[in-house]
């Protein structure tokens, strides 16, 4: 342990007039959650539906190429062309 002289006080963000936390308010607007553990809270819901709106967009995509898939006449592909110019 260093003695008291020697120590470093506890750092937080440089703000005397919490200048900071004033900003992230003025941009965030009454959204800003009252304590860190909500702010973490908000953040881990908002992950999740963004993960939850790429899967849906994933396997819409997905489906979407199936239905065309299937769209396609069978031997009407570049192979069977490729096979009739021989």
């Amino acid at each position: 342990m260093l003695p008291a002289s020697q120590r470093l006080p506890a750092t937080r963000w440089s703000s005397h007039k919490d200048i900071a936390a004033k900003a992230l308010k003025k941009l965030a607007g009454g959204h800003v959650p009252a304590t860190l553990s909500r702010l973490e809270q908000a953040v881990k819901r908002t992950h999740a539906a963004y993960d939850k709106a790429e899967t849906a967009a994933r396997e819409q995509q997905r489906a979407e190429r199936q239905r065309v898939e299937d769209d396609e006449p069978v031997g009407e592909g570049p192979d069977e062309a490729l096979d009739e110019a021989a």
